[in-house]
Formats: structure tokens, C-alpha cells, sequence
């Protein structure tokens, strides 16, 4: 199968991205194959443009189903959906700037079950073409209401560990300030080899646990994320957001992804981290996002609205791979 497709990134993330509105969709092989940066491609997670679940009873533009690196199936990816809004744009699947993209489930866990999806406004706010830029937009992607109820996220309520107390400052990297508001439940604590380690808990679409820390240089993203993505409390796998604050309206954060490891970057990570701060009252409405691989603008304005995530799209290189 000669599979055809461009490769793009979002301040870093990056991503394989094709049209596969009239063909069928890469085995779980053919997607490893895709990510693979010594054999293949290589990406953070593969975005294939689909026709939306309800056909044209859907009022959603195009539809998007998003694999991770290792083959398995994302539910959501910020940093994916304004690279698929200007890879729709370009080749002429939307003809507007403004759409409804539908990321949908292509394997829901019971085959008989009807597939489900979760719906995002996408804006190119600006095409960078005039000023000689071929391939570069800035997007604004509206990523939907944060959930942070057990069976959403989900976690397993079940393997919580024992409550412990919150850390004091300096204690494992983390503020004395991460508790959440009591009403959202969204602090969590687990024992991760012999130490405490205090979270919030949150779903964008996707599992996220966020941790505040004192330098994100020092933290350590490998151990803590991957023992997190273990741990039987996140049945699905969980996103593992390490956040330090810098000031009301800036913090510095690195994402460990759920079937990808650490990346330069993390869309719905960034709006994850956004959403605790804001909860705990140490974040104003309108965050920016340090990411190692680049900047993105968070707006939450509170529990029950949309956040709103604005960055850069770029296409790097078209090309094809035998798969």
C-alpha cells in the first residue's frame, strides 16, 4: 500500500498527517512503521483526515482519528488539531478557515457500540503565505469543556492510595499551593516508590494528571510519568503534565504522553496544566505555555466554559512510504 501523507509539527510535536477520506486506514503495524524515526517517517502521533461519524447528518466539517506513536488511539491532541486545520485547509477538504473538526473513536471497546467522537472549533487566524511562508498558520483550536469526574477521565477510584498530606514547600518539587478547589475533587495523591506524589486529575478529551513542581529542568519526567501511566488508577493510560508557575499569567511545563513518552510539546497538556492552575487560584485567565519545543497562548475563563488554545501550525515536507 503506497500511503501518501505530510509531515507537520506544532511548536514541535510532531505528527504524520493524510487523507484517508476515500481509504481505509493503516494497520496498528502500519502506524508504528509511520512513527518510527529510524525505519519509517517518524512522528509523535499519526492525524488521519476521515469523513465525520454521522456522514452528512454531522454538522462537523471533517472528521479526525489520531494514533500515538506505539499504534494506539488518541482521544485528543491540541497541538494535532491545528495542524489538521491547516492540512484540511491546504488540501482543499475545508474551504472555509473556520470548522468543526470531530476526532473520532475508529475502535470503540465493544465492536456492537456505536462509534463516538468529541468535537473542536478550529480558526486559522492567520496564513503566513502572503508574507512567504509556504505551510504556516496560526491556529486557534477551542479544545472543549474540562471533565473531571472519575468515569470521565476515567480513573480507578479503588487503587487511590490512603489520603496523604499535601506537600509543604520544596517537598518532592511541588508547591504548597496545588491543592484544587475541594468542589472539582481533582487532587488526587498516589505512592510512587515509598514517596507521596500529589496530582490533579482531569480529562480534555483525554486522561491528564498534572504536578506541580518547583524547576521543570529538575523534574523527573521519565520515571514519575511512566510509573503514572502504570499505575492501575489510570485504567486508559494518563498524560503525566509537569508544571512550574513562573507568574499569574506564564508557567513552564513538560508533558509525558500517554504511547509516546516525553515530547517537545502538548496541546491539550498545556490546557490540562492551564485548567489545575486556574482551579487552585494561582493562574489568571489567560496563561502562556513554555513547552520545551515552543510557546502557546491557554484561556479558560472557569468551571463550565471551553479552553481556548492559540499556536503555530507548520508543514514541513510532503512525501510517500510503501506500507
Amino acid at each position: 500500500m503506497r500511503f501518501r501523507f505530510t509531515k507537520m509539527h506544532g511548536i514541535g510535536n510532531d505528527f504524520v498527517v493524510a487523507d484517508a477520506t476515500r481509504s481505509p486506514l493503516p494497520s496498528a503495524s502500519g502506524i508504528r512503521i509511520l512513527a518510527d524515526r529510524r525505519q519509517g517517517v517518524g512522528c509523535d502521533q499519526v492525524l488521519l483526515a476521515v469523513p465525520p461519524v454521522d456522514g452528512g447528518g454531522s454538522d462537523a466539517d471533517l472528521g479526525v482519528v489520531i494514533f500515538n506513536a506505539d499504534g494506539s488511539k488518541a482521544g485528543h491532541c491540541g497541538n494535532g488539531m491545528r495542524c489538521m486545520a491547516l492540512f484540511a485547509r491546504e488540501h482543499g477538504l475545508v474551504d472555509k478557515d473556520e470548522m468543526v473538526l470531530e476526532i473520532a473513536d475508529p475502535l470503540p471497546p465493544d465492536p456492537s457500540a456505536p462509534k463516538t467522537s468529541f468535537r473542536v472549533r478550529a480558526t486559522i487566524e492567520s496564513n503566513e503565505r502572503a508574507a512567504g511562508v509556504i505551510g504556516e498558520a496560526r491556529v486557534r483550536v477551542e479544545m472543549g469543556v474540562p471533565r473531571f469526574e472519575a468515569q470521565a477521565i476515567p480513573i480507578a477510584i479503588d487503587h487511590l492510595d490512603s489520603p496523604a498530606p499535601l506537600p509543604s514547600e520544596g517537598s518532592s518539587g511541588q508547591s504548597k499551593n496545588s491543592r484544587l478547589d475541594p468542589a472539582s475533587d481533582s487532587l488526587y495523591s498516589l505512592v510512587i516508590d515509598g514517596e507521596p506524589l500529589h496530582f490533579a486529575a482531569l480529562s480534555m478529551g483525554n486522561p491528564h494528571a498534572v504536578l506541580r513542581v518547583m524547576d521543570t529542568d529538575a523534574a523527573q519526567v521519565g520515571p514519575i510519568g511512566a510509573a503514572l501511566q502504570a499505575h492501575p488508577f489510570f485504567p486508559q493510560g494518563v498524560n503525566v503534565g509537569f508544571m512550574q508557575i513562573v507568574a499569574r499569567d506564564r508557567i513552564r511545563l513538560r508533558v509525558f504522553e500517554r504511547g509516546a513518552g516525553e515530547t517537545l510539546a502538548c496541546g491539550s497538556g498545556a490546557c490540562a496544566a492551564v485548567v489545575a492552575g486556574r482551579l487552585s487560584g494561582d493562574l489568571a485567565d489567560t496563561v502562556q505555555v513554555e513547552l520545551p519545543g515552543g510557546v502557546v497562548d491557554v484561556s479558560w475563563p472557569g468551571e463550565g466554559e471551553s479552553v481556548r488554545l492559540s499556536g503555530p501550525a507548520m508543514r514541513v515536507f510532503k512525501g510517500k512510504i510503501e506500507l
